[in-house]
């Protein structure tokens, strides 16, 4: 009885954690994100197009995709120290590609420079670090990695292009 009494702790424990977690998007008002510097690198179409997809959704589907950010960051703070070349996180971050297309339509440049966002700035490495303090390094990583895969299949497909 103790024994199965202890791993009852555990997983809710491990529960409530994960769910403190997915909380620190899931409590986000996105509108009021700063967006200056996005805008001051991108201009203000990308941040227009994002704000405008983002308006015209459901609050349900708005919850839906701040629920799949979560799983998304949550999922890969458990691949941490591991390879970010791995098929587990590889599948991530597709996950996470799929996630930003919901907003906008991004080039291999932007993928890369959330990345470094993702990493250096406060406002993001802070949200990060609350699901793992390691997490912004290791998703910068991820990042980097996935890019240059996609950067590479298109260099193929150019050269492809090129030999027809």
């Amino acid at each position: 009885m103790g024994k199965k009494n202890k791993k009852n702790k555990k997983a809710k424990k491990n529960e409530a954690i994960k769910n403190s977690k997915k909380n620190v998007f899931l409590n986000d008002d996105v509108s009021s994100y700063d967006t200056s510097k996005i805008q001051k690198k991108w201009g203000d179409d990308r941040i227009n197009e994002s704000n405008s997809k983002w308006e015209n959704m459901t609050k349900k589907e708005q919850r839906a995709i701040l629920e799949e950010c979560s799983d998304i960051f949550i999922g890969l703070s458990d691949y941490i120290g591991s390879d970010p070349k791995r098929e587990e996180v590889t599948e991530l971050m597709i996950r996470w590609h799929k996630f930003i297309k919901n907003f906008y339509d991004p080039s291999l440049e932007v993928l890369r420079c959330l990345g470094l966002m993702y990493v250096y700035d406060p406002a993001f490495s802070s949200k990060f670090q609350q699901i793992d303090p390691n997490l912004p390094d290791f998703l910068g990583k991820a990042i980097n990695s996935y890019v240059d895969v996609l950067e590479e299949k298109w260099i193929e497909n150019q050269c492809n292009v090129l030999k027809q």
